[in-house]
C-alpha cells in the first residue's frame, strides 16, 4: 500500500479543492472482501477525483481495476473476474439528499464529516461481485454435458406426474 493514501478524508473539502487521489491497496488489506474471495492475493489500483457536480454537490468520479479470485459454484474451482469499475458518486448526509440525486450519481452515506478511503474502495469492490460467480459455460471445468445430463437425470427424479404416465401406459 502507498503510505501517501490518507486514511481518511473530507469529501466536502475535497471536492472544493478538486483533490485527485491514486494509489493501490492489498487485497488482503479489504477483509470484507478477502472473505469472499479464494485468494486474497493481489491488489486493486484506483484513480479518484473529487468534483463538485452543476449543483454544487461533492462527488466523487473515478476507476477502480483489479482481479478477483472468487469460487466458480458450478465447479468449484477458482475463476478469475476481471474488474474495471467506474466510480460516479455524490456524497449526502442523510437518505432525504440521496433520493433526491439524479441517476448519474450514486448516493455515499457520510456519517460524521469524513470517509474512510479504504472503505470505499472495498465497498465498490463488494458490488462488483456477481450474486453467483461461475465460469463461462463453454469455460467451466464442469462441462456442459455433464451439466445437461445431471438437469434431465434431476427432471425425471422429480417429476411429479411420472407415477401418473406409469399408470396411463399400464392397462390393467
Amino acid at each position: 500500500m502507498s503510505h501517501q493514501l490518507p486514511d481518511h478524508l473530507d469529501p466536502w473539502r475535497s471536492a472544493d479543492l478538486g483533490r485527485r487521489v491514486a494509489g493501490v491497496y492489498r487485497l488482503q488489506d479489504l477483509p470484507r472482501l478477502a472473505a469472499s474471495l479464494m485468494d486474497s492475493a493481489g491488489e486493486v489500483g484506483f484513480t479518484l477525483e473529487f468534483v463538485r457536480d452543476p449543483q454544487q454537490r461533492a462527488c466523487l468520479r473515478g476507476r477502480v481495476r483489479c482481479e478477483l479470485l472468487l469460487q466458480c459454484q458450478r465447479c468449484l474451482q477458482v475463476m478469475q473476474l476481471p474488474v474495471d469499475s467506474q466510480v460516479a458518486l455524490a456524497f449526502v448526509a442523510d437518505l432525504d439528499a440521496a433520493a433526491q440525486l439524479p441517476r448519474e450519481w450514486d448516493p455515499h452515506l457520510v456519517e460524521g464529516d469524513r470517509i474512510r478511503l479504504r472503505d470505499l474502495i472495498e465497498e465498490e469492490l463488494l458490488l462488483c461481485l456477481p450474486q453467483v460467480a461461475m465460469h463461462p459455460l463453454d469455460d467451466c471445468p464442469a462441462g456442459t454435458t455433464s451439466i445437461q445430463s445431471g438437469r434431465a437425470e434431476a427432471a425425471a427424479r422429480n417429476n411429479p406426474f411420472a407415477v401418473l404416465a406409469e399408470l396411463y401406459r399400464d392397462p390393467k
